[in-house]
C-alpha cells in the first residue's frame, strides 16, 4: 500500500524510547513534524509507547495521570524523594520500581543489603491517597529479597526466632522465622508488570539468572537461591500458594512472588498493560500506515517489548508497517520496511548523540518511500 498524500490516509506513529538517546515522545514528535511539513495532507496520530520500564511515567502524564511525590527509601534504605503516577480520579497508581529503589541509583552493588522496602512505602502512600488499583513496574530492580521489603514497607512484620524484627532484604531472609501480614492494606487490586518469565527459584530463578548483575558471585547465587526457597516455604504457610515455579515469580528479585502469594496480585507484560491503557490496538485498527521503532531493533524487540507488539497488531489488521530505529538487525525484519539511523549517520555514535537530526533525515527518507 502506497500513500498518495490524500487527506483520508491515517498514519500512526508509535515509538518506544531510544534508550539513553531520546524519549519516545520526542522521537514521535520529530517524525510527525517532518511528515506534516512534507506531506501536509496526511492525518497523523502520535501515540508514544513503553513496556512498563524506563520512560513509562513520562507517557502516563498524557493519559490522565498526575505526578505524586513522597518520602521513600532507596535500594539501600537511604531516605530520598520518590515519585509515582496517580490517575486523576485517584483510583489507580503506577509505581516504577526503577525510580524508587532501582539499581541505576547505586554507586556500588550490595546484593544482600538491597531492598524493595521503598516500593512498599510508595504503594502505602498511594493507598492512603485513595488508590485501590496498584500497578508496579518491576524493571531495573537492585534487590533479590523475594519481595520481603515490599511487604514490610506495606506494614508486614517479619521476625527471627528471638522475636526481633529482621532487616527487609536478602540478609533478613537468612534469619526469618515468621511473617505477620495483618497490617497490610486490604481491598487492593495488584498488578505487577514484567517482561521476564523466570520462576522464583532454581537454575532459571531470580538469584541464578539475575544475581550476578546485582553483585552476586556464583556461590552467593546458590546461597541466595536456598534462602528464596525457604522464603517460598513460609509464603506457602501464610497464603497456601506455592509460587516458586510460577512463570514471572522471579521478576525483580522475587517481588512478584510475594505479590502473587500475599497480595493476590498477578504478573502481566508491561507492553500489553500500557497498550490497553493508551488504546493502541484501536489506534492501529483505524490507521492505514503504522510507524514504530526504538533504539535497537532486534530479536528482543519481539519478546514482550512495545514495538514488537505494535508490529504484531499491525499485521493482525493488515496495515503497512515501517520501522525507524537507531540500529536494526535485518535478520529479524522479514517483510518489514525499515530505516536504520546508524546506517544513515556516519557512525552509530553519531546516530546516538544526534538523534533529532538523524530522525529528521529518516523521516524525510520515509516521506519519499511513502509516495512510491
Amino acid at each position: 500500500m502506497a500513500l498518495s498524500g490524500s487527506s483520508n490516509q491515517k498514519v500512526l506513529i508509535a515509538f518506544d524510547k531510544f534508550k539513553g538517546s531520546i524519549s519516545a515522545k520526542d522521537a514521535s514528535s520529530v517524525i510527525a513534524s517532518v511528515l506534516k511539513q512534507e506531506k501536509s495532507a496526511l492525518q497523523i496520530l502520535e501515540l508514544p509507547i513503553a513496556d512498563g520500564g524506563d520512560g513509562t511515567l513520562d507517557i502516563l502524564w498524557d493519559h490522565d495521570f498526575t505526578q505524586v511525590e513522597t518520602e521513600v527509601v532507596g535500594a539501600l534504605l537511604n531516605p530520598q524523594l520518590g515519585r509515582y503516577a496517580l490517575s486523576r480520579d485517584g483510583d489507580m497508581a503506577f509505581i516504577e520500581m526503577a525510580s524508587i529503589c532501582g539499581i541505576a541509583e547505586l554507586n556500588s552493588l550490595d546484593a544482600f543489603g538491597a531492598s524493595s522496602f521503598g516500593l512498599g512505602i510508595a504503594a502505602r502512600h498511594a493507598i492512603s491517597c485513595g488508590a485501590t488499583q496498584i500497578i508496579i513496574s518491576l524493571g531495573g530492580s537492585a534487590s533479590t529479597d523475594g519481595g520481603l521489603g515490599l511487604l514490610m514497607g506495606l506494614g508486614a512484620f517479619a521476625r527471627n526466632d528471638g522475636g526481633e524484627e529482621i532487616t527487609p532484604n536478602l540478609e533478613g531472609l537468612k534469619e526469618i522465622s515468621d511473617l505477620e501480614t495483618e497490617k497490610i492494606p486490604s481491598g487492593i487490586t495488584w498488578t505487577f508488570l514484567a517482561d521476564v518469565e523466570n520462576p522464583l527459584v532454581g537454575e532459571n530463578g531470580a538469584a541464578h539468572i539475575f544475581g550476578k548483575q546485582k553483585g552476586m558471585s556464583d556461590v552467593d547465587a546458590t546461597f541466595a537461591d536456598n534462602l528464596l526457597n525457604n522464603w517460598a516455604d513460609l509464603l506457602v504457610t501464610k497464603s497456601g500458594k506455592d509460587i516458586r515455579s510460577i512463570p514471572g515469580s522471579g521478576a525483580a528479585g522475587g517481588v512478584a512472588a510475594a505479590g502473587i502469594a500475599i497480595l493476590g496480585g498477578h504478573v502481566e507484560p508491561g507492553s500489553l498493560w500500557l497498550a490497553k491503557l493508551v488504546g493502541l490496538e484501536e489506534a492501529i485498527a483505524q490507521s492505514d500506515v503504522v510507524i514504530t521503532g526504538e533504539g535497537s531493533f532486534d530479536e528482543q524487540s519481539f519478546m514482550g517489548k512495545g514495538p514488537g507488539l505494535v508490529i504484531e497488531l499491525a499485521k493482525k489488521y493488515k496495515k503497512k508497517i515501517y520501522v525507524i530505529a537507531g540500529r536494526v538487525d535485518p535478520s529479524h525484519m522479514k517483510d518489514i520496511s525499515y530505516i536504520s539511523l546508524s546506517e544513515l549517520a556516519p557512525s552509530q555514535d553519531a546516530a546516538f548523540t544526534q538523534p533529532i537530526h538523524w530522525l529528521q533525515e529518516a523521516a524525510s527518507e520515509l516521506a519519499v518511500i511513502l509516495d512510491v
